[in-house]
């Protein structure tokens, strides 16, 4: 196979045997609990970012450089700050 990529099927994984796009049962539970912290996780906005109140890190953009506003649902948002949590603050949660 020179030349190409290789990838393990899902149904040869242990626990992943499920349809392309799915999730596994362990990983929708882990993922729920993030979404529970972040849901009331606080920040302020500063600008043109919204930061994380606790390390004041920018988690989101509001707008571009001509401050022109961007359009976030808010399950984006959450998954942005599932995101920063997870990888800034995982190892003391």
């Amino acid at each position: 196979m020179s030349g190409e990529y290789y990838q393990t099927p899902n149904v040869n994984i242990p626990n992943n045997n499920r349809p392309r796009g799915g999730i596994a049962p362990i990983a929708l539970a882990e993922l729920e609990s993030w979404q529970a912290i972040a849901r009331d996780w606080k920040g302020y906005t500063d600008g043109r970012c919204n930061r994380c109140a606790e390390c004041h890190a920018n988690i989101w953009f509001t707008s571009d450089p001509q401050r022109r506003p961007y359009q976030y649902t808010d399950d984006e948002i959450l998954t942005l700050k599932v995101a920063h949590i997870r990888q800034v603050h995982g190892g003391t949660i």
